[in-house]
């Protein structure tokens, strides 16, 4: 999946709270929704050989069709959001399009 920096992914704690903010995604005429990811250390797994591909390793913490989640947030965790293509406008689903860098 493409890591796309233009979400600009940011997150502000406030004790045990963890506030997410990032820019909305250019879906042109589509509808879309984010899904919050959160994990210990980066979220990866490397292979020990070939190609430094990340295999993501994150639960998923909510999905949103706005641009921010307040939550808790257990300190030194990383978090990423994912774009996920969304044309249903009673329920948030469908496919993970593009993801953003991790960020703490």
């Amino acid at each position: 999946m493409p890591v796309d920096r233009a979400l600009r992914l940011q997150v502000d704690r406030d004790g045990s709270a963890a506030r997410l903010s990032w820019r909305a995604a250019d879906a042109g005429a589509g509808r879309v929704a984010y899904r919050v990811l959160r994990a210990p250390g980066d979220g990866c797994d490397h292979h020990d050989r070939g190609a430094q591909n990340c295999i993501l390793r994150m639960s998923q913490v909510a999905t949103v069709r706005g641009t921010s989640w307040n939550g808790p947030g257990p300190a030194g965790w990383t978090y990423r959001v994912a774009v996920v293509a969304d044309q249903h406008p009673d329920r948030i689903g469908g496919d993970l399009v593009v993801i953003s860098p991790p960020a703490r």
